[in-house]
């Protein structure tokens, strides 16, 4: 019997990048299967490859016919001459045997021929019998000073791999992971390799695989010290890397603390430091060795649109204002209708590690149809970061200002108590592909002048994102927003607080403000409530260039809760995406589909940078 088995042993110490490696052959694997009645030539290919089989599983077919697929679109040299051929041809046939065998056909046969004259490379396979696995095993080595008992590796219940089941070498590199994850999560050991070795049994076509665990020593971490950085404290760099002296000693907390450490936007290099061995007394010293990146930045931008004109802004950050990774900004925006100063400084690990403190203040001037205003704030408050991407923050925020509208002018001095949760599941904030965003806010707030004038806003949103096809060239985006005023009615309102909808940010094809009650001067009143949704289709053309049709609708209404007296008017247009590094840049056009005389325009045409939501 011993002359019909094999013995394979595989070491994997980069075991996920063996595995991500292994899903790239797999789909090129899965390019494989092609049925045996024929094979489909194109003029357009040179060293086409054909691959036939009869005997192959449904399966196995549509493997082979992904993997023939893969090799046909394959990039040629320009000067490949016949030895070329003949060298891909005999590099084929290898990968096409480890594919096989990596699919469980180890009896699998492979009639070869290359027709050199028409470039063509025709395999036909002949599958045979698909192993199957027999006996799963692990076996753990300690260190000397170890006890077997002490370390802690899961039961082979819970593997992929199961006796009887199909034998795929990407269930026994996905074990390996599961293995290694295990042990490094319920051990604290300096080191830990997880290797497996399989017996090949050709008469019985089964294969049994042994796992073999070799752990080191067990060992905590020591004394934890960074060094190359210049303006940064070491209070900041330790609660950033999120290890103490005397925990539980794993080399994932080390990838950690360098993905935290690099986050912190601070950083551009990180490097980590190890001894060969843990100290007598099982302590492991770890060593930071970083460098640090430009703190300070400016940035600049510009918009425009036909409703509200250009507009322009800048700013500065220092993203470490007092040397513990503080953020401080200042942003200039200035507009036909508005002009804006503010500053904000946040400090991260308030208190706590997931809590951050914002204090800021701003100036500001607007002028525009619904009212005239100019005034300054000052606001403070605390954000604290929750599981799964959920975020809840409270604050508090004073702000004056001068207000003129229709009816009088006025001056309000409100203070308030603003409150949110939300939750940001985009896999990118300017350019999101796919997820989900939910906001929610409620605001209550005083008039400290006149005290009788009191409400609580509320405010609720959300996206969701979902690409369109494997290749994500097309995404369909939808929006929807809502809010209500309490507690008060329009006219006691400051005509600031009121909503207000209409625009580049909201409903496109419309003027800034204009969709909601209008006075007799068809000016904006604003209202206690609204509602507004949009949806995209964006298309990505080029790598660099993109398309968008969109519809937005909505509406202001007067009551404390959405009513739709006026119904809901709409929105729809076209536009164009220049994809840059950093985000997009947008133009839309759009038009009224509800077109009101003497109020609405044409169209409006928006410039900016950044998807529209």
């Amino acid at each position: 019997m011993r002359n019909q088995q094999e013995r394979h042993t595989h070491d994997y110490p980069h075991a996920g990048a063996v595995l991500s490696f292994l899903c790239f052959i797999a789909l090129a694997v899965s390019c494989l299967s092609y049925p045996a009645e024929a094979g489909i030539l194109s003029e357009d290919i040179r060293h086409q490859v054909i691959i036939q089989s009869d005997d192959a599983s449904k399966a196995l077919r549509q493997i082979l016919l992904d993997w023939q697929k893969t090799l046909n679109k394959r990039a040629i040299p320009d000067n490949a001459d016949s030895d070329y051929g003949h060298y891909r041809f005999e590099k084929d046939r290898a990968a096409l045997k480890k594919l096989l065998q990596a699919e469980g056909y180890y009896q699998s046969t492979i009639e070869a021929a290359y027709d050199e004259a028409a470039q063509i490379s025709t395999f036909r396979v002949g599958a045979g019998q698909q192993y199957r696995f027999g006996r799963i095993s692990m076996e753990v080595e300690a260190a000397d000073e170890v006890k077997l008992s002490a370390i802690n590796v899961p039961d082979t219940k819970v593997l992929s791999a199961k006796t009887d089941k199909p034998a795929l070498a990407a269930v026994v590199l996905k074990d390996v992971l599961i293995i290694q994850k295990s042990v490094e999560k319920h051990n604290c050991l300096f080191d830990h390799h997880t290797t497996h070795e399989a017996v090949i049994n050709h008469l019985q076509h089964r294969i049994d695989v042994t796992y073999r665990v070799k752990a080191g020593l067990i060992a905590t971490f020591g004394d934890i010290q960074f060094i190359g950085q210049e303006t940064i404290s070491n209070l900041h760099l330790n609660r950033r890397v999120q290890i103490k002296k005397g925990e539980c000693f794993k080399r994932s907390k080390l990838n950690d603390a360098n993905v935290f450490l690099k986050k912190s936007g601070l950083l551009a290099k990180t490097e980590t430091v190890l001894p060969e061995s843990p100290a007598a007394d099982g302590s492991v010293p770890v060593t930071f060795i970083v460098t640090e990146r430009a703190h300070r930045s400016i940035k600049a931008g510009v918009s425009y649109s036909t409703d509200i004109g250009p507009g322009v802004n800048a700013g500065w950050e220092h993203r470490n204002f007092l040397s513990h990774g503080e953020n401080f900004s200042t942003m200039l925006s200035v507009a036909t209708r508005e002009q804006q100063l503010n500053t904000q400084l946040e400090k991260p690990y308030f208190m706590r590690r997931d809590q951050r403190l914002k204090v800021g203040g701003g100036i500001e001037q607007k002028d525009n149809d619904a009212f005239q205003t100019s005034g300054f704030n000052v606001s403070g408050g605390v954000e604290r970061d929750l599981d799964n991407k959920w975020m809840v923050g409270v604050g508090a925020k004073y702000g004056f200002e001068r207000i003129k509208d229709q009816n009088n002018t006025e001056n309000v001095a409100l203070f308030s108590l603003p409150l949110f949760m939300s939750q940001d599941r985009r896999n990118d904030r300017f350019n999101p592909i796919s997820g989900w965003t939910f906001q929610f806010n409620t605001t209550p707030a005083v008039d400290t002048i006149d005290t009788r004038t009191t409400f609580l806003k509320n405010r609720v949103s959300g996206g969701y994102y979902q690409p369109l096809g494997a290749a994500e060239q097309s995404v369909i985006a939808v929006r929807a927003t809502t809010g209500a005023i309490l507690g008060a009615s329009s006219d006691t309102v400051p005509a600031t607080e009121r909503f207000y909808t209409g625009g580049g940010g909201s409903i496109r094809g419309y003027g800034y403000q204009l969709v909601g009650p209008l006075d007799t001067q068809n000016d904006p009143l604003g209202g206690r409530s609204f509602v507004e949704f949009s949806t995209e289709l964006r298309l990505r053309i080029a790598e660099d260039h993109g398309v968008v049709a969109f519809l937005d609708g909505g509406n202001t209404f007067d009551a404390t809760y959405p009513d739709f007296y006026g119904g809901v008017l709409w929105g729809a247009g076209l536009g164009y995406r220049y994809f840059t590094s950093f985000a997009p840049l947008r133009v839309d056009v759009s038009v009224p589909l509800d077109k009101r005389s003497g109020v609405d325009d044409a169209f409006q045409l928006y410039f900016s940078i950044g998807q529209a939501f």
